[in-house]
């Protein structure tokens, strides 16, 4: 994607938008093979030397009072954002 010109970003003819579809399905094909085992498990994001050092991970999380691991609240939904209009 790098080798693209500025002008590909105005470029709407039907075989460039079809060859971009095809090169991002194989990028996640390529992903997906490498990645599927860790989803959920890990970050599979190789963000490089484009962002800098990223932050230090977070700490395991303590056990709580009885001994298994402590657990945040769940996520409360808004029953506004989700009404029938």
């Amino acid at each position: 994607m790098l080798q693209l010109s500025v002008s590909s970003k105005v470029n709407a003819a039907w075989d460039f938008l079809s060859y971009l579809h095809d090169v991002g399905y194989a990028a996640a094909d390529g992903w997906i093979e490498r990645n599927f085992k860790l989803v959920g498990r890990r970050s599979s994001i190789e963000a490089g030397p484009v962002s800098g050092p990223g932050p230090e991970p977070e700490p395991e999380p303590d056990a709580d009072a009885e001994g298994g691991p402590a657990r945040s609240a769940p996520a409360r939904r808004n029953p506004a954002r989700h009404r029938d209009r």
